[in-house]
């Protein structure tokens, strides 16, 4: 039980000193890198619904708002339709319609809109921020087949900006 015991405190006295040894840049970039990979574990964990597909992705181009439209719509206050390129597929849940992969564009209806929904829709909490051109975000996309269409409709109702 003394050696297990003397063991451990070496091993931990070791551990100690090479953390010390650490810069501030160093220990901030672990931490970083464990809450990134915590925070990956958690994403793989949760299930992705059907018809879904869990994405990293950035905002390429946006279009303006569809003129003349439904003034209860919020797309016809603010821009709703992006192209966006998948960075990195995270997961897909049953009966997604299509294959993703990273570098892979694609048009998307953002069905809260690209704008922040703070004052567009204050009672959406929470808020999300809003995307512009070059924005990285997270979400989940929902892929549709259509009546009479044969590429699937791609819907984003929430993103995490990055």
């Amino acid at each position: 039980m003394k050696l297990i015991t003397i063991c451990f405190s070496t091993l931990l006295s070791g551990l100690l000193l090479i953390d010390c040894g650490a810069s501030k840049e160093e220990r901030d970039r672990a931490d970083s890198t464990r809450i990134a990979n915590e925070r990956t574990v958690i994403l793989a964990s949760t299930p992705i619904p059907p018809n879904h597909c869990r994405v990293v992705a950035t905002i390429l181009s946006i279009e303006k708002p569809v003129e003349g439209s439904n003034g209860k719509d919020p797309c016809s206050k603010a821009p709703c339709l992006a192209t966006v390129r998948i960075d990195s597929l995270l997961g897909y849940g049953s009966a997604f319609p299509s294959t993703m992969s990273p570098g892979k564009r694609i048009q998307v209806k953002f069905a809260l809109t690209l704008n922040s929904t703070k004052e567009l829709l204050p009672e959406i909490m929470p808020a999300l921020p809003g995307l512009s051109v070059g924005s990285r975000f997270e979400a989940l996309i929902n892929g549709n087949i259509e009546m009479g269409k044969t590429e699937p409709v791609y819907t984003i109702h929430g993103y995490e900006k990055h």
